[in-house]
């Protein structure tokens, strides 16, 4: 565990800008109705440098994850969920992309939510020398949909913006609807009850500093949907 934290403190200190290497995941945004079914992205790991040949291993950190979950990652070889850091290492040569030995993967276990986890690679002499993504993984139950097409959320509009956005509502009688705002760390960062059968969300944004948010609309405390949400300079 000290090794662990040790790891974790030198990336903050020393920063995760990439200088030689480059990270990007296939679907940074996963999901799924099937709580039980595992969910799998690939992790592209590119050495950007045009001369220096290093040695790579990659990382995880759990951001935010559901209780009673699982989640796991290969390079080269897959490991136990408790692995942070990997074992194992590849050589990568000026230029070299790898686009299939970096898989990540997140099972729901047959819970209903939503786990962020930040991934990265880094030279093995330099962990300076790194670069993350962060990958999403949506588990969302089926149990609210069965008049679905009754309900209605509409995109926020305006979307980009810096001031105040809205998005417009139609529940069913009785439902109780809760709007979650995330940034992309994982963190809530707004919270707002909708209690009307119809209405409209008026959100202001003013105090978000500019990037991208996800809207997480709950049902009866369950999730139902997920909208992206740009905050604006």
């Amino acid at each position: 565990m000290k090794q662990v934290l040790f790891f974790i403190f030198c990336l903050l200190v020393l920063g995760v800008s990439a200088q030689t290497l480059h990270v990007e995941a296939h679907e940074n945004n996963l999901s799924s109705f099937d709580l039980w079914t595992e969910m799998v992205t690939e992790i592209k790991v590119e050495n950007i440098s045009q001369s220096n040949t290093v040695e790579v291993k990659v990382s995880k950190e759990i951001i935010v994850a559901p209780g009673n979950t699982t989640n796991y990652f290969c390079w080269v070889n897959c490991f136990l969920a408790q692995t942070i850091v990997s074992p194992t290492q590849i050589t990568f040569a000026p230029g070299d992309v790898d686009e299939i030995n970096f898989s990540v993967h997140f099972n729901p276990q047959g819970v209903a939510g939503i786990a962020a986890i930040r991934y990265c690679a880094f030279d093995a002499d330099n962990m300076a020398d790194s670069a993350c993504t962060i990958v999403h993984f949506n588990a969302l139950s089926t149990d609210i949909f069965e008049e679905e097409n009754i309900l209605s959320f509409s995109d926020f509009h305006p979307n980009p913006t810096s001031l105040i956005t809205e998005m417009n509502y139609n529940l069913l009688q009785g439902q109780q609807a809760e709007v979650l705002v995330f940034d992309v760390l994982g963190n809530l960062v707004k919270k707002h009850q909708l209690s009307a059968e119809n209405g409209r969300l008026s959100l202001t944004v003013k105090d978000l500093k500019a990037g991208l948010y996800f809207a997480n609309i709950t049902l009866n405390g369950q999730l139902h949907e997920i909208k992206r949400l740009i905050v604006s300079e």
